[in-house]
């Protein structure tokens, strides 16, 4: 099978296809026999189909489990082989009891491994032994040699594999065990036969030629008729006392303590014990010849003396050219042979008697002897020798080298007659593979990105590359034969360099960061890598020292970490940076003992800004409103952008809540002067919301919670203000947190009902219109008031979609009224203040007039003064409502920041005098003061008013009495859902009737 070399499964499944066809048509083997594991594998898996009733004999088996596991099968019997650890360790106690402690070397290859776990299970037998471990993974192979000198005269070595050191170097059996014999004079211990014979001492040992004799006994018995199910499996790998006699001697170790059946490796006895029968016979043909030798002897001497001085030459000639490597021919003029080496012999594939009187057209092909004849005429016409260079394949291996080829004329000392042409040809294909390797690393040297320097031993320059020059300045001239010193910058200290030829002297190389000096004196960071080099005789000769300078990518991960730490648009700390510098604060107040204040601050109106002006001019006005919170604080202090409006500032060592309160005023009276931002000037306010540490707060996340809490209690508060955190306002984000989780659900919950307040006419009594208001009950929350959860609604941007569920319910609820031919004119219906901006609103209305066959004048719309006002982008959709018919109303006049000329840009067509108002007339002079201007610039605007909020017939009466011909509330119903309302109506028409 050759599975040592070819074990896939591809070669196994030829091989099998190989003996399935060879065995269709000739008889089945008398006897199968097995040479390892894998052949034995193969067998035994396709026993049933290539060799059914064939009696099966294995030997060489190291897996002793498969071997006995086969002792059921009636067809198969054989040998194991497995190495005798615990026999040689009692052997080498018997023969050498004086040492006492046993070094076993072994490598990290799996039948190494393997071996060394069934020798460390002998040793726990061996009481007298100590035990030490040495594994060539772990060492360089001159690490081991040091390893090896140190033991001692009490030291034994049981080698069981050593071929690979730490650093992947394999060494061949022969090499390695000549490298551990040279490093030792310690007895060394081996399992296996081979080797034995070159240095080793020995011990029980698996012999092959014992493995063959015991599986050919079983043969033997089969072929003679015996069943080989009667023949059991040799399970005791049969091993056999193997010595090698000049060790044995040379540690003075008496035969006698050595079993009776050792057998002996260079057992050497008396020369002439050796070779006493051939002493005789030779003695026997000695003087036979003598007296033939001297009969011929005479008759011959002239022409011994004649040719003897030819023949020494000739023999002396053919000597040397049997030892030289090289290919050596001669041929006479006409390109004949007429001698040539063994080494030409191969290169022609045939022996030097059948290439003597033959030419190269006999040999190659005819191009390739043409060039061969061409060379030889050329050096006989030169009269010269001539060198050449030829390529060429040896026949015997097919082997293809570069031949140097030297061809010397030769000719006749005596007469000067030309000879013919000597050749010598040398082999220097490694040559040009390494001159050209050489170059190629030359080059890859010279032109890598990389600097290169090469140093001696003493770390002296000796050459440096082009990319060294191009990175410190120094020219190759300048630097060779200074000190690698003269490139430290001296921001490494002593202690760094320790570590680096510590790292050095004992690993042999060592790569990190560090900052040197170029010729102009300035400093860069490089990534540095140093190898010591070693030469033959494993000594330190150079180093070469590969580096990259760094700083590129320096000054980029300087970018990248200044990017992940800082807001890109402010160029301020981000939250990331922020909580950095908040857990530095706190372990500074710990230490000291001391506070720190936090402020979170968030912009009052840059949403309006940002809204109407444009996302730039917002930006350039955060980037502003940064650059003035920098101004106001110190240089320790940080001011820090966490989110789109929001900023937080830290400052240390603020130990009182005046102190921060004077920092909190402070900035808001810089915040009040008006900033300029694209062309012209804004003017802004914030909210401040302060955190004391470590009262209010012991952890950064804490402190930053609580600091936002008490921001949103001061824009609660007016805005343009800051509070304190309390424990009541982390309630309070918790209400509001559980109240914003449940509005998100209440649409899809159907939680949302319209109920809707009768408007009458004051001067005709009737009912011309109801306002939709909307309610929500929740199951966890109960009843919510609007003016609890539309700002939440607003804020989180939920508004849109209660708007468009409010605007559709009243929509469907008109239609239903249609249907019952209930009239009382066009149902109100409030538009919050993002939907005005939301440019799909006149879409949406007039999808929703379209969807339910409803005309403009059967809905209101009433939306929010101050909205209106800060929006001025609000207008156009206004006014193409306007256009459809749809009645606008201003709702709450009078309780925001009214301007008369935007108020005549408005297409409105009515104002609702807010219930502030209303509550306290006719008690409250001012409220009957604003109730009439409002009725007075209404008349001026034409517009028509409706007071909210009536409650009792006096107010009734003066609104009445002023002009106020529309009034809605309590005194006339409350807001009633759908079907009480019908029953408000149908009740109303009655009375009226």
């Amino acid at each position: 099978m050759d599975s040592k070399r070819l074990n896939d499964q591809q070669v196994r499944d030829h091989y099998y296809d190989f003996l399935d066809y060879k065995l269709s048509f000739r008889p089945t083997y008398d006897l199968i026999i097995t040479s390892d594991d894998n052949a034995l594998n193969f067998a035994v898996t396709h026993q049933n189909k290539l060799f059914p009733e064939t009696p099966l004999v294995f030997l060489g088996v190291n897996n002793i489990e498969k071997a006995k596991s086969l002792e059921s099968n009636p067809l198969i019997s054989g040998v194991v082989e497995a190495p005798s650890f615990s026999e040689t360790l009692k052997l080498s106690q018997k023969l050498m009891p004086e040492r006492t402690n046993i070094h076993i070397l072994a490598d990290n290859r799996i039948p190494s491994l393997s071996d060394l776990s069934a020798a460390k299970n002998a040793l726990k037998t061996s009481q007298n032994l100590n035990s030490h471990i040495i594994m060539l993974s772990e060492l360089s192979w001159r690490q081991l040699g040091e390893k090896l000198n140190e033991l001692s005269n009490q030291d034994i070595l049981l080698l069981i594999s050593a071929f690979k050191d730490k650093h992947n170097k394999t060494l061949s059996f022969e090499d390695s065990l000549k490298f551990i014999t040279s490093h030792t004079q310690t007895p060394i211990l081996h399992t296996w036969e081979h080797g034995i014979e070159s240095g080793l001492m020995g011990g029980v040992v698996v012999s092959h030629q014992e493995q063959g004799y015991q599986a050919g006994r079983i043969a033997r018995d089969v072929l003679s008729g015996k069943p080989i199910a009667k023949i059991p499996i040799l399970s005791q790998s049969p091993n056999r006392v193997m010595l090698n006699h000049q060790k044995i001697k040379e540690f003075k170790i008496t035969e006698q303590s050595a079993p009776k059946n050792t057998v002996w490796i260079n057992y050497k006895t008396s020369l002439l014990y050796q070779h006493l029968d051939s002493l005789i016979i030779l003695l026997l043909v000695f003087f036979t010849l003598a007296g033939i030798s001297i009969f011929l002897a005479r008759k011959n001497f002239k022409i011994q003396a004649i040719s003897s001085q030819l023949e020494e030459q000739t023999s002396f000639l053919r000597l040397l050219m049997s030892t030289i490597p090289d290919l050596v021919w001669i041929k006479n003029p006409k390109g004949v042979y007429l001698l040539c080496n063994h080494r030409f012999e191969l290169f022609f594939g045939a022996e030097e008697k059948d290439i003597i009187n033959k030419t190269d057209y006999d040999f190659v092909d005819k191009e390739l002897a043409d060039f061969f004849r061409k060379h030889d005429l050329n050096a006989m016409k030169a009269n010269q020798p001539l060198v050449n260079e030829e390529w060429v394949t040896f026949a015997s291996t097919g082997e293809r080298v570069l031949l140097e080829t030297i061809k010397t004329p030769i000719y006749d000392q005596v007469t000067g007659t030309l000879l013919g042409v000597l050749g010598v040809g040398r082999d220097i294909t490694k040559r040009r593979e390494s001159e050209n390797a050489l170059r190629l690393s030359a080059s890859v040297v010279e032109n890598t990105a990389e600097g290169v320097v090469i140093t001696d031993k003493q770390t002296n320059i000796i050459q440096v590359n082009k990319a060294f020059s191009e990175i410190t300045g120094f020219s190759a001239d300048e630097i060779k034969g200074k000190p690698t010193s003269a490139l430290k910058s001296g921001i490494q200290d002593e202690s760094f360099y320790r570590e680096m030829w510590f790292e050095l002297t004992h690993l042999g190389r060592w790569s990190g960061e560090l900052i040197n000096k170029r010729k102009d004196e300035s400093l860069y960071p490089v990534w540095q890598t140093i190898s010591a080099v070693l030469d033959d005789n494993h000594e330190l000769c150079h180093y070469v020292s590969v580096f990259s300078d760094i700083s590129q990518i320096k000054k980029s991960q300087q970018e990248v970490f200044h990017l992940a730490y800082h807001d890109t648009l402010t160029n301020l700390p981000n939250r990331s940076l922020l909580i950095e510098r908040m857990d530095q604060a706190v372990k500074h107040a710990d230490r000291s003992h001391k506070a720190f204040a936090l402020m979170f601050l968030d912009l009052d109106n840059f949403k309006n800004i940002n809204d109407s002006r444009g996302h730039l001019a917002g930006d350039d006005l955060l980037t502003n409103t940064a650059k003035i919170l920098e101004s106001t604080i110190r240089e320790k202090d940080t001011v820090a952008r966490v989110g789109g409006d929001e900023f937080v500032l830290l400052f240390d060592d603020v130990t009182s809540a005046d102190k921060a309160a004077r920092l909190a005023r402070k900035i808001l009276k810089t915040l009040q002067n008006p900033i300029d931002i694209d062309g012209g000037q804004v003017e802004i306010s914030a909210s401040i919301g302060i955190c004391l540490y470590p009262a209010d707060g012991e952890t950064a996340t804490e402190l930053l919670k609580n600091a936002d809490t008490a921001m949103y209690r001061a824009k609660q508060q007016g805005r343009n203000n800051f509070q304190f955190y309390t424990e009541q306002l982390t309630k309070e984000v918790i209400k509001r947190v559980e109240l914003e989780t449940e509005l998100r659900h209440a649409i899809r919950r159907n939680e949302f009902t319209l109920h809707y307040q009768p408007q009458i006419d004051l001067v005709s009594g009737q009912l011309i219109g109801a306002e939709a208001l909307i309610r929500w009950t929740n199951q966890k929350l109960g009843s919510v008031p609007p003016d609890q959860f539309i700002p939440v609604a607003e804020e989180t941007g939920i508004i849109h979609k209660i708007g468009s569920w409010v605007l559709h319910e009243a929509a469907q609820q008109i239609h239903h009224w249609q249907q019952k031919e209930l009239k009382f004119g066009p149902v109100a219906v409030n538009i919050a203040g993002p939907q005005i901006t939301h440019e799909q609103l006149t879409n949406e209305v007039l999808g929703l007039l379209t969807k339910f066959n409803l005309t403009a004048d059967q809905i209101a719309l009433e939306v929010t003064e101050t909205f209106v006002m800060q929006h001025e982008s609000s207008i156009h959709q206004l006014k193409t409502l306007d256009a459809m018919g749809i009645e606008l109303a201003i709702d709450d006049f009078g309780t925001g920041y009214s301007s008369l000329s935007y108020l005549k840009k408005l297409p409105v067509r009515k104002l609702k005098i807010d219930q502030s108002f209303v509550r306290d007339i006719p008690n409250d002079p001012d409220d009957m003061a604003i109730a009439r201007t409002i009725m007075a610039l209404a008349e001026t605007l034409n517009l028509k008013v409706i007071a909210e909020g009536v409650e009792t017939e006096q107010q009734a009466q003066f609104l009445k009495s002023i002009g106020c011909n529309e009034a809605q509330g309590y005194f006339y119903s409350k807001p009633l859902p759908a079907q009480e309302f019908e029953s408000f109506y149908r009740s109303f028409e009655q009375a009226k009737q």
